[in-house]
């Protein structure tokens, strides 16, 4: 008898569910797994998992170089203190104002376990009286993706 492998990772904000689950002995095709995807209040379909080095290899062939790959949260933190990066973010009002006594927060209560990086960044830099931040499950969320480009090459 096979055993099935968990079928479903989600958080408050985002939601993964494979569906039929594959058994422990059966891997997923190289492309096209399908899965469906819910991150609340914004998306809700399906996408299909794609094998990165599978991808490269085929780009290369049609003549783009791969230029850049790094996880999104890596990516996000080379940015997010940028003058440009940080203006972008609080025109797309991607992270929120946090401080201490603030409790008008999208992920609950300032004292909620979800905020507890900001508050103790807070607590160990007394100067700062404030910093825009996500909540745990939204950084949980983000670090899902990759980002990635490519150039023609000729």
């Amino acid at each position: 008898m096979s055993r099935v492998r968990s079928n479903k990772a989600s958080n408050s904000v985002y939601g993964i569910d494979f569906n039929p689950a594959l058994s422990e002995t059966e891997a997923p095709p190289l492309f096209g797994a399908k899965y469906n995807f819910h991150l609340e209040g914004v998306v809700d379909c399906p996408e299909f998992l794609v094998h990165f080095p599978t991808l490269i290899d085929l780009a290369e062939r049609h003549g783009l170089m791969l230029i850049c790959q790094r996880r999104f949260d890596s990516y996000f933190n080379s940015w997010k203190d940028t003058e440009n990066g940080g203006e972008l973010l609080k025109r797309m009002k991607c992270t929120e104002y946090y401080a201490l006594h603030n409790d008008k927060l999208v992920g609950g209560d300032a004292k909620s376990p979800q905020y507890d990086h900001a508050r103790q960044f807070l607590e160990s830099h007394p100067e700062q009286r404030s910093v825009f931040t996500l909540t745990k499950d939204e950084w949980e969320a983000i670090t899902l993706y990759l980002v990635f480009a490519f150039k023609k090459i000729k």
